[in-house]
Protein backbone atom coordinates (compact mmCIF):
# COMPACT_ATOMS: atom_id res chain seq x y z
CA UNK A 1 0.00 0.00 0.00
CA UNK A 2 1.34 3.41 -1.00
CA UNK A 3 1.65 6.15 1.58
CA UNK A 4 -0.35 9.29 0.90
CA UNK A 5 1.74 12.03 -0.66
CA UNK A 6 2.01 14.99 1.68
CA UNK A 7 1.34 18.38 0.17
CA UNK A 8 4.02 20.97 0.84
CA UNK A 9 2.91 24.57 0.97
CA UNK A 10 3.55 26.32 -2.32
CA UNK A 11 6.42 28.83 -2.05
CA UNK A 12 5.16 32.40 -2.28
CA UNK A 13 6.51 35.92 -1.93
CA UNK A 14 4.87 39.14 -0.83
CA UNK A 15 5.48 41.95 -3.33
CA UNK A 16 4.95 45.34 -1.69
CA UNK A 17 4.05 48.17 -4.05
CA UNK A 18 5.58 51.65 -4.00
CA UNK A 19 2.22 53.04 -5.15
CA UNK A 20 -1.23 51.62 -4.31
CA UNK A 21 -2.95 49.69 -7.09
CA UNK A 22 -6.58 48.84 -7.75
CA UNK A 23 -7.38 45.16 -8.14
CA UNK A 24 -10.99 44.18 -8.84
CA UNK A 25 -12.09 47.58 -7.54
CA UNK A 26 -10.13 47.33 -4.27
CA UNK A 27 -7.04 49.44 -3.50
CA UNK A 28 -4.11 47.29 -2.36
CA UNK A 29 -0.50 47.91 -1.36
CA UNK A 30 0.84 44.41 -2.08
CA UNK A 31 0.15 41.07 -3.76
CA UNK A 32 1.25 37.53 -3.06
CA UNK A 33 3.04 35.77 -5.93
CA UNK A 34 3.54 32.02 -6.08
CA UNK A 35 6.36 30.19 -7.83
CA UNK A 36 5.66 29.47 -11.51
CA UNK A 37 5.01 26.00 -12.89
CA UNK A 38 5.17 24.70 -16.45
CA UNK A 39 1.37 24.79 -16.69
CA UNK A 40 1.50 28.56 -16.04
CA UNK A 41 3.81 29.05 -19.04
CA UNK A 42 1.56 26.91 -21.23
CA UNK A 43 -1.52 28.91 -20.20
CA UNK A 44 0.26 32.20 -20.91
CA UNK A 45 1.39 31.02 -24.35
CA UNK A 46 -2.20 30.05 -25.16
CA UNK A 47 -3.45 33.47 -24.03
CA UNK A 48 -1.23 35.40 -26.47
CA UNK A 49 1.45 34.92 -29.11
CA UNK A 50 3.11 38.21 -28.05
CA UNK A 51 5.95 37.67 -25.56
CA UNK A 52 5.22 40.84 -23.57
CA UNK A 53 1.54 39.96 -23.23
CA UNK A 54 2.48 36.41 -22.24
CA UNK A 55 4.58 37.78 -19.38
CA UNK A 56 1.69 39.95 -18.17
CA UNK A 57 -0.69 36.97 -18.34
CA UNK A 58 1.81 34.77 -16.52
CA UNK A 59 2.49 37.20 -13.67
CA UNK A 60 -1.22 38.02 -13.32
CA UNK A 61 -1.94 34.30 -12.98
CA UNK A 62 0.84 33.81 -10.41
CA UNK A 63 -0.64 36.64 -8.33
CA UNK A 64 -4.24 35.50 -8.93
CA UNK A 65 -5.28 38.87 -10.34
CA UNK A 66 -6.87 39.93 -13.62
CA UNK A 67 -4.75 40.64 -16.68
CA UNK A 68 -6.75 43.82 -17.26
CA UNK A 69 -5.92 45.09 -13.76
CA UNK A 70 -2.20 44.46 -14.27
CA UNK A 71 -2.25 46.51 -17.47
CA UNK A 72 -3.12 49.57 -15.37
CA UNK A 73 -0.30 49.08 -12.81
CA UNK A 74 2.33 51.73 -12.26
CA UNK A 75 5.52 50.80 -14.10
CA UNK A 76 7.57 50.86 -10.87
CA UNK A 77 5.21 48.30 -9.30
CA UNK A 78 5.35 46.22 -12.48
CA UNK A 79 9.14 46.21 -12.20
CA UNK A 80 8.86 44.77 -8.69
CA UNK A 81 6.62 41.98 -9.99
CA UNK A 82 9.08 41.23 -12.80
CA UNK A 83 11.97 41.20 -10.32
CA UNK A 84 10.18 38.70 -8.06
CA UNK A 85 9.33 36.52 -11.05
CA UNK A 86 13.00 36.56 -12.08
CA UNK A 87 14.04 35.71 -8.51
CA UNK A 88 11.74 32.67 -8.52
CA UNK A 89 13.21 31.58 -11.85
CA UNK A 90 16.77 31.93 -10.54
CA UNK A 91 16.17 30.17 -7.22
CA UNK A 92 17.65 26.75 -6.66
CA UNK A 93 16.22 24.51 -4.00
Amino acid sequence: MMAAKQQRPEPTAKVVFDFPETISGVEVDHVIMRRPKVCDRVAASKASSNEGEQTVHLIANLCEILYEDVLQFDDVNWGKLEAQFAAFRAARS
